[in-house]
């Protein structure tokens, strides 16, 4: 038995859509703290080369304080309870013909909005074409959070086929077609690694709220106060994909990521009075790390994003640059310079240009 522990306490900007800022110097109006806590212990046991199984259980609470009176009529500050159970049975080999059997069941509870609720449960036959290539056919029922998102009767049927191929050791890829509960649904996952580089490629779509993407590891996220998303108890479809390219070399590091994040909204429930359009953020961001010295380095991040929001259309971009002073091995100093800026229908345009003295320690 394993355990995944994580706690965090930080800011959240409330409304993607209203005024936001790189640091804590200005008043914004539009900002949260954030205490999160995230508890997963979780099995994996092997039956020789029969099968091997898997069950993880994970709890995550979310408590908002210290919110801003914002106007938005797109935020609804809630803490809330998730629980989630996953669990698999499958075959051990990934060479000749393979199998799988996973349950997903998923729940959030809010203050005072209705609890979501999903379960999904499938199985996928991997019929061999070549010993690196399988041809993939997979069914299953699930929820409809569209229609009830407090009812998880799996009254709805999936089914997909795809291709999973292993071309070498380091590099992989998977594709599946199908359809679900809101129509054609896609799926892809690509992972090629080099000596010094990794590019990855993944686009994924499920049900979600904005609790259950506090500790989403694939989400793109900056550091500090400047966030993307909404804080809401609202449920929605998330078609959300993400690649990147990273190398590391001996004297620097480069990352460029994209990403396209599509919500959704048709799950609103019947007595919610103000009408959601479908969003979406189209991104791309870079980071530079030169290591200037033993104990010196620089670091570059620029950020670009295009929002389609109900509010109207925005574009912002963030740039920062640091130079980094290592102390010792669990603390280093920092000398920033930030500049954000933002174009916008729903607010006036406006610029932000701070800068950062400061020390950082890592536990």
């Amino acid at each position: 038995v394993f355990l995944d522990l994580e706690g965090r306490y930080g800011q959240r900007t409330l409304d993607p859509a209203d005024r936001q800022a790189a640091s804590n110097l200005y008043d914004t109006n539009n900002r949260t703290d954030v205490a999160a806590l995230y508890v997963s212990p979780w099995y994996e046991q092997r039956f020789g080369d029969a099968a091997e199984a898997s069950l993880r259980y994970t709890f995550a609470r979310t408590d908002y304080r210290n919110t801003d009176d914002t106007e938005s009529d797109f935020v609804d500050v809630e803490d809330s309870d998730s629980n989630r159970i996953d669990a698999s049975l499958g075959s051990a080999r990934s060479d000749g013909w393979t199998w799988r059997a996973d349950y997903l069941f998923n729940q959030v509870s809010f203050d005072e909005a209705d609890t979501y609720k999903y379960q999904r449960a499938g199985a996928e036959v991997g019929v061999p074409l070549s010993s690196r290539t399988h041809f993939l056919v997979g069914a299953g029922v699930e929820s409809n959070p569209q229609e009830d998102r407090s009812d998880d009767s799996m009254d709805e049927s999936w089914w997909n086929v795809g291709v999973r191929m292993e071309p070498t050791s380091r590099q992989t890829f998977e594709f599946r077609t199908g359809d679900r509960y809101f129509g054609e649904s896609y799926e892809l996952h690509w992972r090629r690694e080099g000596s010094l580089a990794l590019l990855s490629i993944d686009y994924s779509e499920e049900p979600s709220t904005s609790a259950l993407l506090e500790f989403d590891d694939s989400t793109v996220t900056p550091d500090g106060v400047y966030g993307f998303d909404r804080i809401d108890t609202d449920v929605f479809l998330r078609k959300y994909v993400v690649g990147s390219v990273s190398w590391a070399m001996p004297k620097s590091d480069w990352a460029v990521t994209f990403y396209r994040d599509e919500r959704d909204y048709d799950g609103r429930q019947p007595d919610e009075q103000v009408s959601r359009d479908d969003e979406e953020i189209l991104g791309a961001t870079a980071r530079w790390l030169w290591r200037a010295g033993a104990r010196t380095s620089l670091e570059t991040d620029v950020r670009w994003e295009s929002q389609d929001l109900t509010e109207g259309d925005a574009d912002q971009g963030w740039f920062r640059f640091s130079i980094i002073r290592d102390i010792s091995p669990t603390l280093e100093a920092r000398l920033e310079a930030r500049r954000l800026l933002r174009n916008s229908e729903a607010i006036e345009d406006y610029r932000d240009n701070s800068g950062l003295v400061g020390l950082r320690w890592y536990l």
